[in-house]
């Protein structure tokens, strides 16, 4: 990212999502302004709240961590979950983390798999200790419909994308 610029902060202002996650960024690495969570975290706010898939995973990630916010295992799943759901593998993964770990949700193996499944295909692929030890946890049939999930859900997100290209 370049410098924060008085356009940025304007845009940002006028409500422009990207904008807002940009300062968000900003405030979060300290790029260009003084480090502050609290005020990344309002501008992740803002942009996450209008759909910004990667606001969304920083807000997660701010919750998840206690970045500008009193750390919450709940928030940060929800905004996990929000992420993963637009194709973030990141999100993706921590929401699968989440499942294993039961934080913020119940501890559900099968939808853990589904999610490791999900970022792997998106190209998370680094985190393969975790994942055999989940497989380690898991019958053959446990695996099998876990996997059943994950393509069934990538299939429904490719039908999906397709219908918006044809669209626009």
């Amino acid at each position: 990212m370049t410098p924060i610029e008085a356009s940025d902060i304007k845009a940002a202002n006028q409500g422009d999502a990207e904008a807002q996650y940009n300062l968000g960024n900003f405030y979060f690495t300290g790029q260009g302004v003084n480090k502050n969570y609290t005020v990344a975290v309002k501008w992740f706010r803002k942009a996450a709240e209008q759909g910004h898939p990667l606001a969304q995973f920083m807000l997660g990630q701010c919750y998840d961590n206690g970045f500008g916010v009193i750390e919450d295992e709940n928030k940060a799943a929800e905004w996990y979950g929000k992420a993963a759901v637009q194709g973030v593998s990141a999100a993706q993964y921590n929401l699968a983390v989440c499942y294993i770990l039961r934080q913020g949700v119940a501890k559900d193996y099968v939808q853990a798999q589904m999610w490791l499944k999900i970022a792997e295909a998106n190209g998370n692929i680094d985190k393969s200790s975790l994942a055999r030890m989940l497989t380690s946890k898991m019958s053959k049939e446990v695996i099998a419909e876990a996997e059943v999930r994950a393509s069934e859900w990538m299939d429904t997100k490719q039908a999906e994308s397709n219908v918006e290209q044809r669209l626009s």
